[in-house]
């Protein structure tokens, strides 16, 4: 899909090598200039000539080593991920109050870097999000929060008001933005979601059973927190 496909192997990464990345393609013209890219702007069938201005995104021997063992057993990694989440999904859902994340029916396997849940905190005494997540690593399971609604950040805000920027655009034109990039529900979502790393899913089907566990008891004693 698509004329390049990127892959990040960075150390939170379901196939970690510390800070590492890859790109595929299927056009040659792209491969080239990814390599001169990458290499000082090196030409990659000259490698003394230097034909663009690059810079080094070359990974050392160690992490592409790494990178290379643990290829020999991703499918088996990734094939008991998939059995633990679909376990997961379907146990956590008698957790009144968690609700897991569903995929599209045309998706058909998943990596699982993070396992999406909804949270509802009106189920749990209205017991915060943070103390949840407190409560829950007790119990030795490492939720998160989620992702930020990134159309929050303050660097958007920041760029909006240089001077390029200003130069460039009209008050009305900067301001259509500011309304635009009002995302409500995306601020919902983000507001009441959790997810618990891909490492929670490698275990065996006892541990599983373990965080489902820990949910019931943060919830049973949520009017205590």
């Amino acid at each position: 899909m698509g004329t390049v496909g990127c892959f990040s192997f960075q150390q939170t990464k379901v196939l970690p090598g510390g800070e590492a990345g890859a790109l595929v393609s299927d056009h040659p013209d792209s491969i080239d200039k990814a390599y001169t890219l990458r290499d000082f702007g090196r030409d990659p069938k000259e490698p003394d000539r230097y034909i663009v201005r690059g810079t080094k995104y070359r990974i050392s021997d160690f992490p592409a080593a790494v990178l290379m063992a643990q290829i020999t057993r991703f499918e088996e990694v990734c094939a008991r991920r998939e059995k633990n989440a679909a376990y997961l999904r379907e146990e956590i859902k008698r957790i009144p109050g968690i609700v897991p994340q569903e995929h599209y029916p045309e998706s058909t396997r998943q990596t699982h870097c993070r396992f999406g849940l909804r949270y509802d905190k009106a189920r749990f005494n209205g017991l915060e999000r943070s103390k949840l997540i407190r409560a829950l690593s007790a119990e030795g399971v490492p939720a998160e929060e989620g992702y930020r609604p990134l159309n929050k950040d303050p660097f958007i805000e920041q760029s909006l008001t240089t001077r390029g920027y200003r130069a460039i655009y009209s008050e009305e034109r900067l301001n259509k933005y500011r309304e635009q990039n009002r995302c409500p529900r995306n601020d919902q979502l983000c507001a009441t979601a959790l997810a618990l790393p891909h490492e929670v899913l490698l275990g065996m089907k006892q541990d599983v059973d373990d965080v489902v566990a820990a949910f019931g008891k943060v919830q049973e004693n949520s009017a205590a927190f």
